[in-house]
């Protein structure tokens, strides 16, 4: 299943220069859609949401690390 929505994901087009790429596009928007899917639309939220469940995102997506505010705010 990770791998089927990580190709999904990977039609929509990453326009980060490769030397600041900390995390991977798919991993940032599997974060987001998560949170949002669990009804939360607020930044902060999404990042507190993704860090209390970081063991989620290990075992189902293989997501060590989750991505930062800042590093999120640059994305949206």
């Amino acid at each position: 299943m990770e791998e089927r929505l990580r190709e999904r994901l990977s039609i929509i087009p990453e326009y980060r220069h490769e030397s600041y790429i900390e995390h991977k596009f798919s991993d940032m928007l599997i974060v987001i859609m998560t949170a949002v899917l669990c009804g939360l639309d607020q930044l902060q939220d999404i990042v507190l949401f993704a860090q209390e469940r970081v063991d989620f995102f290990t075992k189902h997506f293989g997501i060590r690390e989750i991505p930062s505010k800042p590093t999120l705010s640059r994305l949206f």
